[in-house]
């Protein structure tokens, strides 16, 4: 009986009915998969990465603002006669000397303009157009002038690396250096005492506090002197522990003096050319960069509570 009557016109059969309601819970399940997917996928947009206090006025992405204000991911930030202070969620103090301007994200920020200062910092980056700069300790990175980045570790070591993340230099507290952009097809140029480690030929490069693996031919002869190299940095090869890269030789010469010892130099002069690592140039130790004064700005007004 059942089956005639499923089987009459103006009836659904039962297994058409059923395939029916499995293709609509299939189109909404798959509605609340996609809508779980885009939530996830952009929670900075609607999320506050931190806030931004300052005892003047400042912008924020272009617009005026007074005391303090709640900073998204990718915001710009633009100081004028105060400095400005931003806390972010992980803990990470971001200071803005006067007349700076950074665009802040929730692990890094690009500066673009001035100084900037960073404390409590666990994975946070400054960066400038060709230069990475991390610390976990206090330090302090400065847009000198086109093209050139000073950077200072109040604490601790920083360090600074190009673009593709190859290492330039290790910053030390009261060393501040200053690095200038030298050009992608720019040869490296490294100076200092060449060693052995392990059986592989180390350059002790004491102006940016790293060591650098060369290959060569030739190169016994000049273990425990001082020696000047050009060559190219060669990502290809693991470097030997301790070192940062590997640079192969295309010009070496021994420089002054009879010996040497792979142990930090008292320093440079300011101007001085340290070395030439991945298109970065080292140019000197500049004293007195801390510049006393850009982030003193008055006593900061209290934070707004964030979402």
């Amino acid at each position: 009986m059942s089956g005639k009557m499923l089987g009459r016109r103006g009836r659904v059969p039962f297994s058409a009915f059923v395939e029916d309601q499995v293709r609509i819970l299939i189109s909404v399940g798959m509605v609340f998969i996609a809508a779980v997917v885009l939530m996830a996928g952009e929670p900075a947009a609607n999320t506050a990465i931190g806030f931004v206090r300052s005892s003047g006025d400042f912008n924020v992405d272009g617009s005026q603002v007074r005391n303090n204000a709640s900073l998204f991911n990718g915001a710009v930030v633009e100081t004028r006669a105060s400095a400005s202070h931003t806390t972010l969620r992980d803990g990470t103090k971001l200071d803005l000397g006067t007349a700076s301007r950074a665009r802040v994200y929730s692990d890094h920020a690009l500066l673009e303009q001035g100084t900037t200062q960073v404390r409590g910092a666990t994975h946070f980056q400054v960066m400038t157009s060709h230069l990475q700069v991390f610390s976990k300790e206090p330090f302090q990175v400065s847009l000198t002038q086109p093209g050139h980045v000073a950077v200072v570790a109040l604490e601790g070591f920083a360090e600074v690396k190009n673009a593709q993340g190859i290492l330039v230099a290790r910053v030390m507290p009261g060393s501040p250096l200053e690095f200038q952009e030298a050009g992608a097809s720019a040869p490296t140029q490294v100076s200092g005492c060449l060693h052995k480690k392990d059986n592989h030929y180390v350059i002790y490069v004491s102006a940016t506090g790293t060591e650098v693996e060369i290959i060569g031919t030739d190169l016994e002869q000049y273990v425990g002197k001082q020696v000047d190299v050009t060559g190219s940095v060669d990502t290809s090869v693991t470097p030997v522990a301790g070192a940062t890269q590997v640079i192969q030789v295309a010009n070496l010469k021994a420089g002054s003096g009879a010996g040497c010892k792979p142990v930090a130099a008292a320093g440079l002069s300011s101007g001085a050319k340290a070395a030439i690592i991945g298109g970065i140039a080292v140019v000197g130790i500049l004293a007195g960069l801390a510049a006393a004064g850009t982030f003193t700005s008055g006593p900061p007004t209290p934070p707004v509570s964030t979402p």
